[in-house]
C-alpha cells in the first residue's frame, strides 16, 4: 500500500443469490441486471492488512453501489487525511467529508479506446491493493450458507449471516 497512503478503507459490493419474490414490485426491486437474476447485495469494507472491518446490512439487487455506501453509514466513520480504495461503480466523492480522497481505477470512459501508459500502471497498482477485498469475497462465499440460495425467509437475518461470515474470514491464516 506503499502508492496508496492512508489506506483507511477498502471497499467492494457483493451479491448473493435470492429467490424470486412473489410480489410483482419486491421482483423489480431484487432482480440484478448485472447478474441476471434476483440477488442481495452487500458491502465489505476490508483494512489494508486484510481483515474484514465491517460487512453492511442486507440490500435489494437493484441497489447501486453508491446508495449502499450512503445508507450505510461508513462516511460517517472517515476523517481527513483517509483514503478509500474502490471499484469503478463506486462514484462516492461528492459523498465524502473534505479532505477523504478515492481512488478508483482508471477506465475507458467518454468513448476513450485506450488508457495512457500512466492510467494503466496506475490501474494495475489500484488492482494489486484492491485484489484483498476480492480475495475475501471469495473466502466468503465459500461458506455454503451464502453459496446457496437465499429464502425470501430468511431475508431477516442475512444481514447477520453476512457479517459472521466476513468476521469468520478474520480467523483464515491464508488471506494474504
Amino acid at each position: 500500500f506503499a502508492q496508496f497512503p492512508n489506506v483507511r478503507m477498502i471497499v467492494d459490493a457483493t451479491e448473493v443469490k435470492a429467490e424470486k419474490p412473489h410480489d410483482i414490485e419486491a421482483q423489480a426491486e431484487f432482480y440484478s441486471y448485472y447478474k441476471s437474476c434476483h440477488t442481495i447485495k452487500f458491502l465489505v469494507w476490508v483494512l489494508p492488512n486484510g481483515n474484514v472491518a465491517r460487512v453492511s446490512s442486507a440490500y435489494p439487487g437493484s441497489t447501486s453501489d453508491k446508495e449502499m455506501f450512503l445508507a450505510c453509514g461508513w462516511i460517517d466513520l472517515l476523517k481527513p487525511g483517509d483514503r478509500v480504495l474502490c471499484d469503478k461503480g463506486f462514484l462516492i466523492a461528492d459523498l465524502l467529508p473534505d479532505g477523504v480522497t478515492v481512488n478508483i481505477p482508471a477506465g475507458l470512459w467518454g468513448g476513450k479506446k485506450q488508457l495512457s501508459s500512466e492510467e494503466a500502471s496506475y490501474t494495475r497498482k489500484m488492482s494489486s491493493a484492491r485484489v484483498h477485498v476480492e480475495r475475501i469475497i471469495g473466502y466468503m462465499k465459500r461458506f455454503k450458507i451464502l453459496a446457496r440460495t437465499i429464502q425470501f425467509s430468511d431475508l431477516r437475518v442475512v444481514s447477520k449471516i453476512a457479517a459472521v461470515v466476513g468476521y469468520l474470514t478474520n480467523f483464515q491464516c491464508d488471506k494474504l
